[in-house]
């Protein structure tokens, strides 16, 4: 397997774009576990159907490789390619930026533009497949998960602490059903992974569903549903301490954010 190291001229560090060349044309994260060739001739043929779905993407499996998924988006008719593939790229860094600086398990990721089986260019996302089960589907956790649970909660609240401060581009789709307890292909141990499909991000007061203020409620609602999955019931104490104490220095600026208090309360209980 071929991997890469450097920079590209266009994207930075090969680790956040995983580009091969300054010219862009094909890529390899080298910390991932992906093998493909680098020019490879009627990509579509290479992908087979799976029984996963999501909703802006075709989910398709690598023929010969079984340790990744192959996301195939789906281009709206008032959609430009360019435009498309820039965000998703943007979107890709900004993952990236969350397992470096956060230590959240993002699943690993490469952008590939190709043509699909009907033979229209589109964007096509390699990402590790992970053989685990769903968060928010999973009825109980096994003890030993207890503490990286824990953290990535935790590692949450920093992640959107850091945005609300900072007023930074945040993810906004922060749910347990984003993430899969499992492991990777030839890993050993099972842990918490990131598997956000169609991700999107906001910056405050881009959109009035998706305020940063709502999706950090939605990690608190998430952390107390997670305390449940475990036999007997858990408290994660820390991560509880951690993310009231963010609470308290936004409900600070504004006290009026009611889906915070009642974030608040779920917490204090």
């Amino acid at each position: 397997m071929e991997t890469y190291s450097g920079s590209c001229s266009k994207h930075g560090p090969f680790e956040l774009c995983g580009h091969t060349d300054a010219n862009c044309s094909e890529k390899i994260n080298r910390d991932s576990n992906f093998e493909l060739t680098v020019n490879e001739d009627a990509f579509s043929d290479s992908l087979v159907p799976t029984e996963f779905d999501a909703r802006n993407v075709s989910i398709w499996g690598l023929k010969g490789n079984d340790s990744v998924l192959i996301r195939e988006t789906k281009i709206e008719e008032n959609q430009v390619l360019d435009e498309l593939e820039a965000s998703m790229r943007a979107g890709e860094k900004l993952f990236a930026e969350m397992k470096q600086k956060y230590g959240i398990n993002v699943i690993s990721m490469q952008i590939k533009r190709e043509k699909n089986k009907l033979g229209k260019e589109t964007i096509f996302t390699v990402v590790d497949k992970i053989e685990g089960q769903n968060l928010s589907e999973i009825e109980t956790l096994p003890a030993e998960s207890k503490d990286e649970l824990e953290e990535l909660y935790v590692s949450l609240g920093r992640y959107y602490y850091d945005a609300w401060k900072q007023k930074l581009k945040y993810w906004g789709d922060a749910r347990n059903d984003q993430f899969v307890y499992g492991s990777k292909s030839n890993e050993e141990g099972q842990h918490f992974y990131l598997t956000d499909v169609d991700p999107e991000f906001y910056q405050e007061g881009e959109d009035e569903w998706h305020t940063i203020e709502a999706v950090f409620a939605s990690v608190c609602h998430d952390l107390i549903q997670s305390e449940d999955k475990f036999k007997p019931r858990i408290r994660l104490k820390d991560a509880r301490e951690r993310l009231l104490s963010i609470i308290e220095e936004m409900l600070g600026v504004d006290n009026n954010q009611k889906m915070l208090v009642e974030a608040k309360g779920w917490l204090e209980n």
